[in-house]
């Protein structure tokens, strides 16, 4: 398919290539044929005998210059062309609003000015640069190596039960390090009070309430 701007004023730019043969075999290029019958029709309508300028190049090929009031309907633009003893050639043109041998706006008028609001209202915002980063006054680092073991096993310990933190080994705290310590620490009850013990079995780490009031002391060694 061939394209020509509407209403295209350089001549040169309305002809389309036309390949003519043999009607017999079908390849053997047809030279010297003049004034061939040549209709048109646009966008489907009646087919009508063309205007335009027909004229030989070599080798059988030729070329039809449309006339410039051929080519002023948007659309396509179907082609035939016959000439006694060669086969019938066809070929279908789209007519186009723009123009492809404009290289700044192809023709178009409104192209520039579209482009123009478009930057008019366009705002660009740079990256932050790497003094724009190390200059910041809060910044966060970390060097990505996976905790140790130690610090697994600590942070397991100092887990509350409910799950809404990390505890401070305070007074009647629930972690799994106060909860494992009346396991192994020492364990005073006195006037219906037990006292479980941190790690140096003296400071209290938690203690409660019980209803058998006798001394009893569980002193681990």
């Amino acid at each position: 398919m061939y394209q020509i701007k509407q209403s295209e004023s350089t001549a040169a730019r309305r002809r389309i290539p036309v390949l003519l043969v043999d009607s017999t075999d079908g390849y053997t290029p047809k030279t010297g044929q003049t004034a061939p019958t040549v209709t048109i029709s646009k966008n489907g309508a009646t087919a009508v005998t063309g205007t335009g300028t027909w004229t030989e190049i070599a080798n059988g090929q030729y070329y039809y210059e449309f006339a410039s009031g051929e080519v002023d309907t948007l659309g396509w633009i179907a082609v035939n062309v016959q000439k006694t003893a060669c086969r019938q050639y066809n070929a279908i043109i789209q007519v186009m609003a723009y123009d492809y041998a404009a290289g700044t706006n192809l023709g178009l008028t409104n192209l520039d000015a579209l482009i123009s609001s478009r930057m008019a209202t366009f705002t660009y915002t740079a990256p932050p640069t790497t003094t724009d980063i190390w200059s910041a006054g809060t910044r966060t680092l970390t060097s990505g190596a996976a905790p140790s073991a130690t610090t697994i096993a600590d942070a397991v310990l100092n887990r509350k039960l409910d799950s809404t933190g990390d505890g401070t080994d305070t007074l009647n705290e629930r972690t799994v390090r106060s909860a494992l310590r009346a396991m192994r620490n020492k364990v005073s009850v006195a006037s219906g009070v037990m006292t479980v013990s941190k790690e140096d079995d003296t400071a209290t780490a938690w203690s409660a309430t019980l209803s058998n009031t006798a001394n009893v002391t569980v002193d681990p060694t």
